[in-house]
């Protein structure tokens, strides 16, 4: 019974964030006059460009254009666990839009802890502080 518990909310939470997702591009107008980094892509006899992911981080991504808001009705913040309403403004950076609950689904963050972190970074962690984390 638990498990069956688990699984809805974790289906639900899923849903949820997918939606938003899924409406945060309409939702949120980036700067689109910059260049988004590509390799080249060939696979039998299609070719074309593929948005470079190793060269893509939340740091370098264009600056909104717009302000704009999220707002997301209660019910649903409290199946998220975090609460996602968020402001900005035009000029805004995407990385200090975008919320950790955000993507945590989507690149399994969950998984890592600081020391994983560190290694996958070749970072010390007593040479940091933790508003640098």
């Amino acid at each position: 019974m638990r498990k069956i518990k688990k699984l809805k909310s974790s289906i639900k939470r899923l849903f949820i964030i997918t939606l938003i997702l899924t409406l945060l591009p309409s939702l949120l107008p980036i700067e689109t006059s910059a260049q988004v980094k590509t390799i080249d892509y060939r696979r039998e006899n299609l070719i074309g460009k593929l948005p470079n992911w190793n060269e893509i981080n939340f740091g370098n991504l264009p600056a909104f254009v717009e302000g704009g808001e999220i707002k997301i009705p209660l019910q649903y913040v409290q199946m998220l666990g975090y609460n996602p309403n968020r402001v900005w403004k035009s000029g805004d950076r995407v990385a200090d839009v975008v919320m950790l609950g955000d993507v945590s689904s989507a690149f399994g963050l969950e998984r890592f802890n600081l020391n994983s972190l560190s290694q996958l970074t070749n970072t010390s962690l007593s040479s940091l502080r933790l508003k640098d984390v």
